[in-house]
Formats: C-alpha cells, sequence, structure tokens
C-alpha cells in the first residue's frame, strides 16, 4: 500500500524535473538534486497536512452535528466528502492528491470513528 503512494508522488517529482531541467542547455548540479529531494519531501508532508486537516475537520463534523450521527448513509457521504475535498484541495493546490486522502482517511479512521453509529 505504501509503495502505491510514494510512486504518486515520486511520479510528480519525476515529471516536473523533467519539465525543469529537460529543456536544452540546462544542466543538473549538486544544488539541483537537492532541490529535487527538498520538493520530494514537501510534496509529501504539505499532501499529509492537507489531509490530515480535512480528516479532522470531517471527525469535528461528524462528533458536533448530532443529525449526521446515527445515520449510516449521512456519515459515509460525509466520510467520501471530506476524503474527495482533500483530494480536491490537494490537486488544486499542485500536491499528491492521493497522499492527501490516504491521511484523510487514516484521520478520519482515528477521530470519526467513536461518533459513528454501530
Amino acid at each position: 500500500m505504501g509503495e502505491g503512494i510514494t510512486n504518486d508522488a515520486i511520479g510528480i517529482i519525476i515529471f516536473n524535473t523533467v519539465f525543469d531541467y529537460g529543456a536544452p542547455g540546462s544542466n543538473i548540479t549538486f544544488l539541483s538534486y537537492l532541490v529535487i529531494i527538498g520538493k520530494f519531501l514537501l510534496l509529501c508532508f504539505v499532501s499529509t497536512l492537507i489531509g490530515f486537516l480535512f480528516g479532522k475537520l470531517g471527525a469535528q463534523t461528524i462528533k458536533f452535528f448530532h443529525v449526521i450521527s446515527h445515520k449510516p448513509l449521512l456519515e459515509t457521504l460525509m466520510i467520501n466528502f471530506f476524503g474527495l475535498l482533500s483530494y480536491f484541495v490537494a490537486d488544486m493546490t499542485e500536491f499528491s492528491g492521493i497522499i492527501a486522502v490516504l491521511s484523510a482517511g487514516f484521520t478520519l479512521k482515528v477521530y470519526a470513528t467513536p461518533h459513528l453509529s454501530e
């Protein structure tokens, strides 16, 4: 499972690297490698943070709006909505939507499960 996530992040970085450094006359230096590694770490961190924030927001929404809790259809819709929202925000800001959805899912699993119907 983790391999697919890192493949997404690495694919984005490789595409951006080829786009940035693939022009004729461009050369890659040691500093270029550090920039590429920094972009990879930033992509992973920010994507995870976006997913965590939307997961936490979804869990709090389910917790405080009692009209949602204990209604399985609404709970399912809200969980899917916040996961999809995290994907769209990450994708629009040119980060990894897949990492954001995974992070939102893990966060919702931890924080929303106690407030869901059985």
